[in-house]
């Protein structure tokens, strides 16, 4: 396995889609060999465990059908709404133009599970995935310390997550010039000032060993090797330590695991997927 990919020549996992040569950027840490796949989720093994998980999702769709397979909502409507925010030019339905694409389904991997889908144990079920705000959501959640989860997996909309190419109607957060992609980084630093002192000041920091995990899922595509910011904070040791270790994501996953009891899953479970000891207040490797 390469230890660390710098360019694209040692660039892993890389798509070629169409015969066209392999991109060359948002590459992987590793070469991952294949694996047999668990088709379960660390929300399967909280349950499991008798512990509680919540999906806190920012602009969700309030309206039927939900959280599943929206790509294209404003957190009100949806282009899997009913009939009434469709436009018929004389033919058959099509989705309404005017929806701001906020929320993202894609950003909200446990309702590709078929059990959350299906729904028939409510602690694995689509009621687990909550807006923000609301008398189920994260503010009040984080107000409650009966509540709040074990396990909480936060997720700004697409105009407060840096993403942007936000459309929809009249465009908002673009990053089509300079000026307005420095706009957007704005909007996510408040945001992640918002989300963290607004953890931070509620009764659940306070109660038990806590930890903030704040992490992107991919870069800017300006080097091959998909390299994110990855910053913790805990509530029970000393903060301010940096790491010179390679992680990546299935490593985050084995260190959440790990701090439940849990066992490893998939690629959790590999040889290089290192237990962050050193960025959860432990001793480095």
């Amino acid at each position: 396995m390469v230890a660390t990919a710098t360019t694209s020549t040692d660039c892993n996992g890389q798509i070629s889609l169409g015969g066209k040569p392999p991109v060359t950027n948002n590459c992987a840490l590793r070469n991952y060999p294949a694996a047999p796949f668990t088709p379960r989720s660390i929300a399967d093994q909280l349950v499991a465990n008798g512990k509680s998980w919540k999906s806190y999702q920012e602009s969700l769709p309030t309206i039927v059908p939900g959280v599943f397979g929206v790509n294209f909502s404003d957190g009100e409507f949806s282009n899997l709404s009913p009939a009434s925010v469709f436009h018929v030019n004389g033919g058959p339905p099509t989705p309404a133009t005017n929806i701001q694409k906020l929320y993202a389904v894609k950003h909200n991997p446990f309702v590709y599970f078929e059990n959350v889908e299906s729904g028939e144990d409510a602690s694995l079920s689509l009621d687990r995935v909550v807006d923000f705000d609301g008398p189920n959501g994260l503010w009040a959640d984080l107000n409650s310390e009966e509540r709040t989860p074990n396990f909480s997996f936060i997720v700004p909309n697409q105009c407060h997550d840096m993403h942007g190419f936000v459309s929809g109607g009249t465009t908002i957060c673009a990053t089509g010039s300079p000026a307005a992609t420095n706009l957007t980084i704005q909007q996510g630093d408040a945001e992640v000032a918002k989300l963290v002192n607004g953890i931070k000041a509620s009764k659940a920091w306070r109660n038990g060993r806590n930890a903030i995990v704040l992490v992107w899922d991919e870069n800017d595509y300006s080097n091959a090797a998909n390299r994110v910011v990855f910053l913790v904070e805990t509530n029970y040791a000393a903060n301010g330590a940096a790491s010179s270790v390679p992680y990546d994501h299935f490593s985050l996953l084995r260190t959440l695991e790990a701090g439940f009891g849990l066992s490893c899953l998939n690629h959790a479970c590999d040889a290089t997927s290192l237990v962050m000891n050193d960025m959860f207040g432990g001793g480095a490797h």
